[in-house]
């Protein structure tokens, strides 16, 4: 089986981590029921970190592929990474409502509560991350 040949990979993962980090947000919100509010931030830390360092280390295995199949460990980087990616976007979005802020942009969508238009740290400019507007 081949790897498929992406148009916008940019914007399948944006779609992607659309519907992926709400869920692990409301997965994660109902684990940390019965924490401390210290116990809680320590914990959305950790796994914020966890997603930096996913995304820091092995990104690229995300967004470029030779063509290959991937198998066994490569296969098994992407999805890690894919999850971490994902937990860490879900966590940060969970911290900012702990401080009041709302939610959290990523790659030019929101994730929180409230209006993204109302977030203080709304984006000025609505650049295109791809497609021929982007060339």
């Amino acid at each position: 089986m081949e790897q498929p040949k992406w148009d916008t990979p940019i914007e399948d993962l944006r779609e992607f981590l659309q519907f992926a980090v709400p869920l692990r947000a409301a997965t994660l919100a109902h684990d940390l029921r019965g924490y401390s509010p210290d116990e809680t931030r320590r914990l959305l830390i950790g796994q914020v970190r966890s997603g930096g360092t996913a995304l820091g280390s092995y990104g690229d295995a995300l967004q470029f592929s030779d063509g290959r199949p991937r198998t066994g460990k490569r296969r098994d980087r992407v999805i890690r990474t894919t999850d971490d990616l994902v937990g860490g976007i879900a966590a940060a979005a969970l911290l900012a409502q702990l401080d009041g802020l709302g939610g959290v942009w990523v790659f030019g969508d929101y994730y929180g509560t409230g209006s993204p238009e109302c977030h203080p740290l709304a984006p000025v400019l609505d650049l295109p991350l791809s497609g021929p507007e982007a060339a």
